[in-house]
């Protein structure tokens, strides 16, 4: 029987890239989020989580992986969703009152998230976040 969580906390993303064989190229942490957390699950997915120094507080999760599958975990409903085309990827956007909480892309065979359930983002955020991951 295997008790405890399947995430993996890693000191570095060479080291996530270690154990899933693929790398992520990271925005630079932005103040209030300037603790990064960086996870892998089950050797599939890297997750790396912003936060806030003080309070632990997630800003925001960028996830990856190998596939077309949504590698965000998020199964909430939203009042709003919305596809928009940024740097040429169709990238779907989901939240209210025209703040995101979720955005999910794929681009050259991997998948990949945003999510910013405590502090939803504007559209130009997330944009952002888009061009600068891979």
């Amino acid at each position: 029987m295997q008790t405890g969580t399947p995430w993996q906390e890693v000191a570095s993303v060479a080291e996530a890239e270690a154990l899933t064989g693929f790398g992520l190229v990271l925005p630079e942490a932005e103040a209030p989020y300037t603790e990064v957390l960086i996870r892998v699950l089950n050797r599939e997915v890297i997750s790396v989580a912003y936060m806030r120094e003080d309070s632990g507080e997630i800003g925001y999760e960028l996830r990856k992986e190998k596939g077309e599958t949504d590698p965000s975990g998020d199964f909430n409903e939203y009042a709003e969703t919305t596809e928009k085309r940024v740097d040429g990827i169709n990238v779907t956007l989901r939240g209210e009152n025209g703040r995101w909480s979720l955005a999910t892309w794929t681009r050259d065979g991997y998948s990949y998230s945003v999510e910013a359930q405590a502090n939803p983002m504007t559209e130009e955020e997330l944009s952002e976040l888009v061009k600068n991951v891979r």
